[in-house]
């Protein structure tokens, strides 16, 4: 019966990332030029892309006016360019980046300077991550559940899975005549996080994989970790829920956030266990980032029930801290703590996670290009 439900969960995501994906590439469609793969938005500073191999410079031009001198700083290096303003852009100019090849210049990209979002994220956001949790401060029952077979204190698992949330409602509008807001905003989520332990994993041979000694020294490696992780996962746990941002904060600062109530459903299974998945379900308030490298990192109170605690498994107070860091248009760093706690004698739970999320969004944008 359990084997039965994993699949036909899984089933459910795959069907939902294919639609997320389709989504994103008909978005990609409907953008403004860009530059860069981003749409330029007023008071950015630095302008970056992909350059030919060939090219040997790189020309900006703002409203007809090629910058030079103290206006840019232009850095070319691994087929990509940095170009870095003096004055911040303007909304309504015009923007134009040529490469010179061989002596010639290449036809240019051109891209008119939108107003400064409130809110950057996209419609539809689909991603994989990959990375480590550690659970030596987990509860007991929590480790006897995901990490039975791991000798000594510290008690480590690789994790990775999919996120994917929608926009159900909610209409840009203008404020001022530039910047940009939102209405109330309900929003759709789901996630699978898919766990091996670290016993099960032979190192000399998977010198990548999340828990082994050169885990998170270059993320790129990481992609082709991936589906050996999915393949030899030992636990799996799966939620979904609606959330309802109705509060901006802190509008015109560089980390914009939305207050946000939200109800979530979930469940926690194990290989070789009871047959029976865990229900893990809460409702809980937090604050979302909306704009910057810093998008999507959140910290959220909550109470619910975790039936995997023997022990007072209802009345749980839950607690979730996420901070997530851009590194590129396409990876994040994250790192995460979360609390399971019944505030009195019962058990307590404390896990940490860390990782790489890449964004399926941009990488078919990369594709279509």
């Amino acid at each position: 019966m359990k084997s039965a439900y994993v699949r036909l969960f899984n089933a459910v995501v795959l069907v939902i990332l294919v639609l997320g994906v389709s989504s994103a590439t008909a978005l990609c469609a409907r953008e403004k030029p860009t530059i860069g793969n981003r749409p330029l938005r007023e008071g950015q500073d630095v302008i970056r892309g992909n350059i030919s191999k060939d090219a040997s410079a790189v020309e900006v031009k703002v409203d007809g006016k090629k910058l030079v001198g103290d206006d840019v700083e232009i850095k070319l290096g691994g087929g990509k360019y940095r170009a870095e303003l003096k004055a911040p852009l303007q909304e309504g100019q015009k923007v134009e980046v040529v490469q010179i090849v061989g002596g010639n210049l290449s036809p240019p990209q051109v891209a008119t300077v939108g107003a400064l979002l409130v809110d950057t994220r996209n419609t539809v956001e689909v991603s994989f991550y990959i990375g480590t949790a550690i659970d030596s401060f987990a509860s007991e029952d929590v480790n006897n559940l995901i990490n039975s077979d791991v000798s000594g204190d510290i008690k480590a698992r690789g994790v990775g899975g999919f996120d994917f949330a929608a926009r159900l409602v909610g209409t840009q509008k203008e404020k001022d005549g530039k910047n940009v807001s939102w209405d109330p905003q309900l929003w759709v989520y789901g996630e699978t996080v898919h766990g091996t332990r670290s016993s099960d994993v032979d190192c000399t041979k998977n010198s990548a994989f999340p828990t082994c000694k050169n885990a998170l020294a270059d993320p790129n490696r990481l992609p082709t970790q991936t589906f050996f992780l999915l393949r030899n996962a030992t636990s799996l746990e799966g939620f979904a829920g609606l959330r309802f941002e109705f509060l901006s904060l802190q509008r015109e600062s560089e980390f914009p956030m939305n207050v946000y109530l939200k109800g979530q459903g979930g469940f926690l299974t194990v290989a070789n266990g009871p047959d029976d998945a865990a229900g893990v379900h809460h409702g809980g308030v937090g604050i979302i980032v909306t704009r910057g490298p810093l998008e999507g990192t959140y910290l959220e109170g909550g109470f619910g029930i975790s039936d995997f605690f023997n022990d007072k498994p209802k009345d749980r107070w839950k607690f979730d801290a996420l901070v997530s860091y851009a590194i590129n248009e396409t990876v994040s760093f994250f790192g995460q703590i979360t609390v399971d706690t019944d505030i009195g004698d019962g058990p307590d739970s404390f896990q940490t996670y860390f990782g790489f999320d890449f964004d399926l969004i941009e990488l078919a944008k990369t594709f279509k290009k």
